[in-house]
């Protein structure tokens, strides 16, 4: 997926929370270190009695990365590190290493997927997070085999099935330059489903390999009929107040143009097709699953 896509500039944005502060001067340190050998550092200090309400302070900061006369943005695998460290009266008192990549993702409905300005055909797997002897215990080491198992037959994305997936698979997947369609559980517009799903999209948000957030799986019910429709409405606008980078789908199996496919960014379509199977025999039976994106 290298491509050598000139970028001239970055414009990065981050954001802070800090609680806990109790008195004293507070001092946020940020250093950005970018794989392109990039580095950019300052402090800043805040007074608690101005700065903060009840202890707690949110933050916002804004750097510029210049690259001259333009340099390769390659695969979303070129990783970098914003470290952060909070002082309080002159003692160390938080330090947090966040890992982020760049990228430019784009969905064109009538050419498709752009990754870094070129069109990509994304060809991938829905895959469970569950292994043979290990069950959903997964070393993080296993996880790397997976991902690198898949790239080396000609996969190039990864479906989460049907739940938030493990850090250390999105880590993997940052690492190894896997797309990934991150999967929420439950629809719903509920406190408790958006809530579940806030702290997916919040936990997420910095992994490269992640180009769309799915909002739910099959749920057929209602995924052909207004009230799937609405639900799907509404969860979308709340995913794009937290990401407006990222577009927003849902897996439905039928129904086309109407209920979820008639409101969703991304139509994520799941059919099964028996290709084998006789009388007596279902255990043994094959089926064939094929999702696309349109």
């Amino acid at each position: 997926m290298s491509n050598g896509h000139l970028v001239k500039a970055l414009l990065l944005q981050w954001s802070l929370l800090i609680a806990g502060i109790a008195y004293g001067q507070v001092i946020v340190r940020e250093h950005l270190l970018m794989d392109f050998g990039w580095r950019f550092a300052f402090g800043h200090p805040y007074d608690p009695a101005k700065d903060f309400n009840n202890g707690t302070g949110y933050f916002s900061y804004f750097a510029k990365a210049g690259y001259g006369d333009g340099a390769a943005a390659k695969d979303f695998d070129d990783m970098h590190r914003l470290i952060t460290t909070v002082s309080e009266n002159g003692v160390l008192i938080d330090r947090c290493e966040t890992i982020f990549g760049i990228r430019c993702i784009r969905f064109d409905p009538n050419e498709g997927f752009f990754l870094n300005g070129q069109r990509l055909e994304i060809k991938g797997t829905n895959n469970h997070q569950d292994h043979a002897g290990v069950g959903t215990a997964i070393p993080d080491a296993l996880q790397t085999f997976r991902i690198a198992s898949l790239k080396s037959i000609g996969c190039n994305a990864y479906r989460c099935s049907h739940h938030p997936p493990t850090p250390e698979l999105l880590d993997a997947c940052d690492r190894l330059g896997m797309l990934v369609i991150d999967k929420n559980r439950l629809m719903g517009t509920a406190s408790t489903q958006l809530d579940d799903f806030k702290r997916l999209i919040l936990r997420d948000r910095n992994h490269p390999s992640v180009i769309s957030w799915s909002i739910g799986n099959e749920e057929w019910g209602i995924e052909n009929n207004i009230v799937g429709a609405r639900i799907a409405a509404t969860m979308q606008a709340f995913t794009k107040s937290l990401d407006s980078t990222r577009a927003i789908t849902a897996a439905f199996s039928g129904g086309w143009g109407q209920g979820l496919s008639a409101v969703m960014d991304l139509i994520h379509y799941t059919s099964f097709r028996l290709l084998a199977y006789s009388e007596g025999d279902m255990p043994n039976c094959l089926w064939k699953s094929r999702a696309k994106l349109v």
